[in-house]
């Protein structure tokens, strides 16, 4: 199944950050996992070609103070994080069972408000099946994105800031690959066959430990050649809605590629 889930928090005295924040919440992440299961938390970094979890920014985003990005004690803030796998997902919930009261962020104990799994306690939470998402695709001609979080794809030591459809739909269809058991009828070259037909972005760059990124965000809009096979539509379609469990581009599990499909 794939997972997304909702954790509420405040912290418990101001906290700084030098670099993007969500760098931080990708190496609390692994200190959860590494506290449920030391052997475990190898196999998630080194044993995937691709991550298989996605984390958000901090919402709201943290405000500058003193030239850094820090939070508030006190404030409340949120992250989102995906699973495509059932164990992960297994090990993160069961952290909170057993040391939710050590949790800390940058060496700064935060207060866990409360862990959402379910679309009807917020809508940008929810679990579903492989089969169900296949089932739930539809042969829509045109695709609409929201690009919530800065994005962009790496290609070579180039970074690739506009949501060219080979590049976004391509990052789709590796993850499809690695995580689910379900085919796909489309293949790469069909990609060929989405054209952008509306946009309005902006440009944005993150700074990481390793190096300033250059990206995007806002609104985007693809249509799909009328020749595609309608089963390859449907296929195109699915891999637009796991889009929202699997982010697209590079550094999903830092906060960037973090878009939805807008259905209206």
């Amino acid at each position: 199944m794939f997972y997304s889930v909702i954790v509420r928090f405040r912290p418990r005295k101001d906290i700084y950050f030098k670099y993007h924040p969500s760098e931080s919440l990708h190496g609390m992440l692994f200190h959860m996992i590494k506290e449920r299961d030391e052997e475990e938390v190898e196999v998630l970094h080194d044993g995937y070609d691709s991550k298989p979890f996605t984390i958000s920014p901090i919402i709201p985003y943290p405000s500058w103070k003193h030239g850094k990005r820090y939070l508030k004690k006190g404030d409340k803030h949120f992250f989102r994080i995906t699973f495509l796998e059932d164990n992960w997902y297994k090990l993160f919930m069961e952290y909170f069972l057993y040391y939710q009261d050590r949790l800390k962020l940058r060496g700064s104990q935060i207060e866990i408000i409360e862990v959402l799994t379910n679309s009807n306690e917020d809508k940008k939470c929810n679990s579903i099946t492989t089969k169900k998402l296949r089932e739930n695709s539809q042969a829509r001609q045109k695709i609409k994105f929201k690009i919530h979080s800065t994005t962009t794809f790496r290609d070579g030591d180039k970074h690739i800031v506009f949501p060219i459809p080979n590049y976004l739909f391509n990052s789709l269809y590796s993850k499809w690959e690695e995580f689910s058991s379900e085919e796909l009828i489309v293949e790469r070259e069909d990609f060929n066959h989405i054209y952008v037909s509306r946009y309005e972005l902006e440009s944005a760059m993150e700074q990481f430990s390793d190096c300033p990124i250059k990206g995007f965000r806002g609104d985007c809009e693809y249509e799909l050649d009328a020749n595609l096979s309608e089963d390859k539509i449907k296929d195109i379609n699915l891999l637009a809605d796991f889009a929202f469990y699997s982010g697209v581009g590079y550094k999903t599990t830092m906060g960037l590629g973090q878009v939805a499909r807008l259905n209206k």
